[in-house]
């Protein structure tokens, strides 16, 4: 059970740098999207609009 245990807290240690930062990443901008109806991937109407004018 101890050893068990042990592996676990192991584990967590070895994660990578890069899965950690990600993993930040993505809660964030769960949360933003959760809390505060914030999507930075969602554009807004009349900026495609805007932005499609010009072509």
């Amino acid at each position: 059970m101890a050893d068990e245990q042990r592996k676990e807290e192991q584990q967590q240690k070895n994660i990578m740098p890069e899965e950690e930062i990600f993993r930040q990443r993505k809660d964030k901008l769960m949360r933003l999207r959760q809390e505060e109806g914030y999507d930075p991937f969602q554009q807004d109407h009349w900026d495609v609009k805007h932005t499609l004018s010009y072509v």
